[in-house]
């Protein structure tokens, strides 16, 4: 199985949106991966990008910023993330 999943690039219906299932097969993920992955889908706009900052992610999968640093790490590496930018200032990252 090819171990990059993209985001689905269909259009998102009303409070809806596209993940590949293909991630939930992946080895080497955990719950806090997969629950990071799914967030960052479903804040991503029309070309598949999000600008998040860590406190927001964590405090919308539950989870403390630390596991958060530790899964956006681990998900860069499985090739199911690219961080493009960040700004330190305003403590975002666009993925």
């Amino acid at each position: 199985m090819n171990q990059k999943v993209l985001i689905d690039r269909r259009k998102k219906t009303g409070a809806g949106f596209w993940a590949r299932s293909e991630i939930f097969d992946i080895d080497g993920l955990n719950w806090h991966d997969i629950s990071v992955y799914l967030f960052l889908c479903s804040a991503s706009d029309e070309n598949g990008q999000s600008c998040l900052g860590k406190e927001e992610i964590a405090a919308k999968c539950k989870i403390s910023v630390g596991v958060v640093e530790l899964s956006l790490k681990n998900l860069e590496r499985k090739g199911l993330l690219e961080k493009t930018a960040e700004n330190p200032s305003l403590r975002r990252l666009l993925f």
